[in-house]
C-alpha cells in the first residue's frame, strides 16, 4: 500500500467509527483487548512536509481527547477529527504544540501532549544534527516536525506482547503489517527531509528483521550497538543502500526514548553510518 492510500484508509476507518461508534463491549480485535471507545491514532504529522519519521509501537492508553463519546465537544481533539477528518486534524502535529496554538481545551495537561512534550528536546537534538544552524531553544519550525507512525494504531492499556510474533513475516498478521505499515513507512522515509526513521522498541526491529530483503532494508551492523558501556541501551541500523535508513533503539525494562546522555553518542553513531552529515 502506498502512503496516500494508507492515509486515506485511516481517514475512512476513523470517519466510520465516529459515525457508527462501536459498543464498549466490542469484541476483541487481533486477539487482544483494544480500547474500542477511543479512536485509533495511526499517525501524527504531515508526511509530505516532515523532517524525519518516528515509529512507535502503539499510541498507548486512550485519553479523553480521543474518546469517541467526546466527539461533539468543541475543543477536543476527537471533535477536531470529526470536523476536519483525521489526517487534516493531526497534520500540524498538535501534540508538539501548546494549548494556545492548537485551540484545544485542557490540552497542556492531557496525557498525550505531556508524553510528546517530554520528547521535544530529543526531537530538537535530531533536527540540529541535520541543521547545525538550528537553535534548540527556539520552537520547532512548521516544516521540521517529524511524521510519527504507530506499528499498531489502536489504543491499549499496555503493549500486547502477543502481537510481536503475529506481526512477523510468517505470522498471521504479517502480510497486513508489510502492506499496511512497513510499505508506507518506507515511502514516508523517502519523502522526509532527513531520509530516516527512528523506531523505539525491540519488537519493531525484530519485525523488520523477519521480512529481511522484502522491506528494502537490511541491517548493516553485525551486533547490537551499545554506545555507552555501562548503560543498557542498544541500537541497530538498517539501510536500503540508496540513502534511506532506519534506526532502531531499545533499552532494558521498557520502550523509553534516549535521555540527553545519549545525544553525543547518537551524533557519533549517525555520522559513523552516514545517516547524518
Amino acid at each position: 500500500m502506498n502512503l496516500i492510500n494508507y492515509v486515506n484508509m485511516w481517514d475512512n476507518i476513523i470517519k466510520e467509527l465516529l459515525n457508527n461508534p462501536p459498543q464498549k463491549s466490542y469484541p476483541l480485535s487481533y486477539g487482544i483487548a483494544i480500547q474500542s471507545d477511543f479512536i485509533p491514532e495511526p499517525f501524527i504529522g504531515n508526511p509530505d512536509n516532515c523532517s524525519f519519521v518516528i515509529v512507535n509501537l502503539n499510541p498507548g492508553e486512550g485519553q479523553c481527547h480521543s474518546c469517541i463519546e467526546h466527539k461533539n465537544i468543541v475543543g477536543t481533539l476527537v471533535n477536531r477529527v470529526k470536523t476536519k477528518g483525521y489526517s487534516k486534524a493531526v497534520e500540524d502535529f498538535p501534540y508538539l504544540r501548546n494549548e494556545a496554538s492548537v485551540g484545544l481545551i485542557n490540552w497542556d495537561n492531557s496525557a498525550g501532549r505531556k508524553w510528546w512534550k517530554a520528547k521535544e528536546r530529543w526531537i530538537k537534538h535530531i533536527i540540529k544534527m541535520y541543521e547545525p544552524s538550528y537553535n534548540p531553544l527556539c520552537p520547532i519550525p512548521n516544516d521540521r516536525f517529524p511524521f510519527a507512525m504507530e506499528l499498531f494504531a489502536w489504543h491499549t492499556a499496555k503493549w500486547p506482547n502477543n502481537l510481536n510474533n503475529k506481526m512477523k513475516k510468517g505470522g498471521i498478521y504479517g502480510s497486513c503489517i508489510k502492506s499496511d505499515v512497513l510499505d508506507p513507512i518506507y515511502e514516508a522515509i523517502q519523502k522526509s527531509k532527513c531520509k530516516f526513521a527512528y523506531c523505539v522498541g525491540k519488537p519493531i526491529g525484530d519485525i523488520i528483521d523477519s521480512f529481511a530483503y522484502s522491506v528494502n532494508f537490511t541491517k548493516i551492523n553485525s551486533q547490537p550497538i551499545k554506545p555507552i558501556p555501562d548503560i543498557e541501551r542498544y541500537y541497530d541500523v538498517y539501510s536500503d543502500a540508496k540513502g534511506c535508513f532506519i534506526v532502531n533503539t531499545w533499552a532494558q525494562g521498557g520502550n523509553t526514548y534516549p535521555s540527553d546522555k545519549f545525544y553525543k553518542a547518537e551524533e557519533n553513531l549517525f555520522r559513523q553510518y552516514k545517516i547524518a552529515p
